[in-house]
C-alpha cells in the first residue's frame, strides 16, 4: 500500500533507475510475478506520450516500434540487486520481491499527484495483463487514445486469406484507400512479426470521438488476434469489450461499429 507525505518537492531527477526499482516491486505486489521485458516496454509507451506523466518518464526513452527503453534499469535490478531472476536466454523474467515498496527515496523527486499517476499506471497495466491472459494471449492491451490513424487490409499471406479489421464505436472521419505489390504489414497472428502481403487491398482510416478500437488479424476467415486500444482501462470493461468483439468478429467488412453500454 502506498503512504503518502503531506508534501513532495520534486527538487530531483527521477532517474530510469528510479522508474524501474519503483515499478517492479509495485506489479508485483499485484500478484503479477513474471513479466517481459519486451511486454512491458511496449505496455508503458501509451503513458510516455501523455502530458502529465512527463516528469515520470524524464529519464526514459523511447524505442522504434511504439516501445520505451528500460533496459538498464531492469540490468541493475537483475545483477545489482538481484530482484529479478531469468533463467539463460529465457525473456521471462520473475519478480523476486517480497518487501513493501520504500517511498523514501522517491519523495524529493516525484510530487503526491505524480505518485497517484505511477499506482494508476500500474494498477492499469496490471489490469490489461491479466485480461489478455484470460484470452490465452490472443488479445493485446493498450491505453492509447484511440482517436487516431489506422492501416487495414485485405490480401493473401502463404496463400492464406487474411486481415487485418477495425471494430469501434467511434466516427470514420477519413476514409483511403490504396494498393501495393508484395509490402510487409503487421502479421494477423503476432505482434512479434511482419508478413508479406499478395493481392492487397489497403485501407487508411481516422477515427473521431471512440472510446474503444479493436484491430482484429484474422486468417482463413478465422480470428487469430485482436489489439485494443482504449483509455477506459477498468477490468470489466475490458473483459466485456474483449468478448463483444469476439462475438462481433466478421471477416467481410475492412471497418465495423461496435456499440457496448
Amino acid at each position: 500500500m502506498l503512504v503518502y507525505q503531506d508534501s513532495f518537492h520534486g527538487e530531483k531527477r527521477f532517474t530510469e533507475e528510479d522508474f524501474v526499482s519503483l515499478l517492479l516491486p509495485l506489479i508485483a505486489e499485484q500478484g503479477v510475478r513474471t513479466v517481459t521485458e519486451k511486454e512491458l516496454s511496449k505496455k508503458l509507451y501509451p503513458y510516455k506520450k501523455r502530458y502529465e506523466y512527463k516528469n515520470i518518464f524524464q529519464d526514459i526513452t523511447s524505442n522504434v516500434g511504439q516501445s520505451v527503453n528500460i533496459h538498464d534499469g531492469i540490468y541493475r535490478e537483475q545483477f545489482d540487486k538481484g530482484n529479478i531472476f531469468r533463467r539463460d536466454f529465457s525473456l521471462q523474467m520473475h519478480l523476486l520481491y517480497t518487501d513493501p515498496v520504500d517511498l523514501s527515496r522517491y519523495l524529493d523527486k516525484l510530487n503526491e499527484k505524480e505518485f497517484a499517476l505511477f499506482q494508476k499506471m500500474v494498477l492499469e497495466i496490471v489490469r490489461a495483463m491479466r485480461i489478455e491472459k484470460m484470452f490465452h494471449h490472443q488479445v493485446e492491451i493498450y491505453a492509447f487514445n484511440p482517436n487516431k490513424k489506422y492501416f487495414l487490409y485485405r490480401g493473401k499471406y502463404q496463400e492464406h486469406p487474411v486481415a487485418f479489421s477495425l471494430l469501434s464505436d467511434g466516427k470514420v472521419v477519413d476514409k483511403s484507400y490504396g494498393n501495393h505489390s508484395n509490402v510487409f504489414v503487421d502479421s494477423p497472428y503476432s505482434s512479434d512479426e511482419k508478413v508479406l502481403l499478395e493481392d492487397e487491398t489497403m485501407l487508411h482510416v481516422q477515427l473521431k470521438n471512440a472510446r474503444y478500437a479493436i484491430m482484429q488479424g484474422s486468417s482463413d476467415k478465422t480470428l487469430t488476434r485482436m489489439v485494443v486500444y482504449t483509455r477506459n482501462m477498468e477490468e470489466p470493461t475490458l473483459e466485456n469489450l474483449c468478448l463483444k468483439a469476439q462475438e462481433e468478429y466478421r471477416s467481410d467488412e475492412l471497418v465495423r461499429h461496435l456499440y457496448l453500454k
